[in-house]
């Protein structure tokens, strides 16, 4: 159990597990930090493309040469939320979803939902479609394990 106590700009914490204290020491008005800007941007248009590029945002994180996960799956009604084949296939076929890359390298699961991207270039741009365009859409970027 960790127990914490704060007395105006000083945190002290005791770890009955560990049986040691620790000390925090905030000086009082003490601005906020920046928050960091996400370093993919996504969006869509109205048909049906998804679009992952580099966050244009000033502050944000370089992802080149970086490997990340792009998922993306419609959105479930009541206790289904998973990707499911019947959905869609990402690939080339007829009836397939595509995917194409501008500046950077990718591969595709083609038997589910993920696309691993690569950037060479800060101006990247990965675009997957098209979806169907009445059904919500959950898209999710990730950096790679």
């Amino acid at each position: 159990m960790i127990r914490t106590l704060r007395l105006g700009s000083v945190v002290l914490r005791y770890s009955s597990f560990t049986k040691s204290y620790a000390a925090s020491f905030f000086p009082v008005g003490m601005p906020e930090l920046p928050k960091k800007s996400a370093p993919f941007k996504i969006t869509s248009d109205n048909k049906g493309d998804v679009f992952v590029r580099n966050s244009s945002e000033p502050g944000s994180l370089s992802v080149v040469g970086i490997p990340f996960t792009v998922k993306i799956r419609y959105e479930k009604v009541g206790r289904g939320r998973g990707y499911s084949r019947s959905d869609f296939i990402l690939g080339e076929g007829a009836g397939e979803i595509k995917v194409r890359a501008k500046n950077a390298a990718f591969t595709y699961d083609a038997s589910g939902n993920s696309v691993t991207l690569t950037p060479s270039a800060e101006d990247f741009e990965l675009k997957v479609g098209p979806f169907d365009t009445n059904r919500n859409l959950d898209v999710r970027a990730n950096f790679t394990k």
